[in-house]
């Protein structure tokens, strides 16, 4: 069996300093994870809007997170995205029963903000049952 190095991997091996040092940012190897965390109770939460979550600073380096909801009603979804892509982080889930929701879409791991960015959580498929919980808790790395 063949041993295959990852791409970052194989820079902080190489022995061309310049290549380690010049491609890879702290955010990428050793640096300090960061955490947004915020809960939201539902009321007259409908179908559509949207739940401001937090703040990816520019240059911070989106590693995943997760979405805890309560049953939120028969048919709803929840999505986490930014301004550039509306579920850049989690796919549209559905938020029928309650539980654990991975936000680790491809296109949000490893996505590296370059502007100060606003997360944001959008509700679909219905409106939401009043006083049911959302928690998030996302992690990046800054440089």
């Amino acid at each position: 069996m063949a041993s295959q190095n990852m791409d970052n991997y194989s820079k902080v091996v190489s022995t061309d300093k310049s290549v380690a040092d010049s491609m890879i940012t702290r955010g990428q190897n050793g640096g300090m994870v960061q955490v947004i965390y915020d809960t939201y109770e539902t009321a007259s939460l409908a179908n559509g809007d949207t739940l401001n979550v937090g703040v990816l600073p520019k240059g911070a380096t989106f590693i995943g997170g997760d979405v805890v909801v309560d049953a939120l009603g028969a048919s709803t979804t929840l999505a986490l995205g930014d301004s550039g892509d509306a579920d850049r982080y989690m796919a549209a889930v559905s938020t029928s029963s309650a539980g654990v929701k991975a936000a680790r879409a491809i296109a949000g791991i490893g996505y590296q903000a370059t502007a100060d960015t606003i997360l944001y959580a959008t509700l679909a498929g219905a409106n939401a049952t009043d006083a049911r919980t959302i928690s998030v808790v996302l992690m990046y790395t800054l440089d």
